[in-house]
């Protein structure tokens, strides 16, 4: 059976901070952009216009945005295991990660989906959990094999 091995050295800050953006846009811009809708179908109910009741989650949505990429930089240096080295290995059942001691993995049947950025190979276990892996660390064919893979391993 064929397989891809691939070293990352680490994740970098900019890496790590991408795969979080993608989370927070999915879940938490979905929120704050409902929490306006409601604020402007209160104050329309109540029959006045409430300037603070709609500025409220309009500056939540501007402002949440900048809040997430600090925590994202601040969270990547508290975050020691980005910055280990680590191994995968895929094949046509699925892939592992090695980091020290440490392995897991994931069958592409089981595999949630697969997401790539343009820096990133996401692979999701689940809806939210994923392993990243830098674009950087992989060659066209092993990426193009990669996808071949989830492909085949989906059916």
């Amino acid at each position: 059976m064929e397989k891809i091995k691939v070293k990352v050295d680490n994740i970098t800050v900019g890496e790590y901070a991408e795969a979080n953006r993608i989370v927070f846009l999915r879940t938490y811009i979905p929120f704050s952009l409902l929490s306006v809708f409601f604020a402007i179908i209160y104050t329309g109910s109540i029959g006045q216009i409430r300037p603070l009741a709609v500025l409220v989650p309009v500056v939540v949505v501007i402002f949440l945005p900048l809040g997430s990429e600090y925590v994202n930089r601040r969270d990547y240096k508290r975050y020691p295991i980005a910055q280990m080295e680590m191994e995968y290995t895929f094949d046509a059942i699925g892939w592992t990660m090695q980091m020290g001691e440490v392995k897991g993995g994931c069958r592409w049947f089981d595999a949630a989906k697969v997401k790539e950025t343009r820096d990133l190979l996401l692979l999701y276990s689940t809806k939210r959990n994923s392993d990243m892996v830098p674009k950087r660390c992989l060659t066209e064919e092993q990426l193009e094999k990669i996808r071949e893979f989830y492909r085949r391993g989906k059916r």
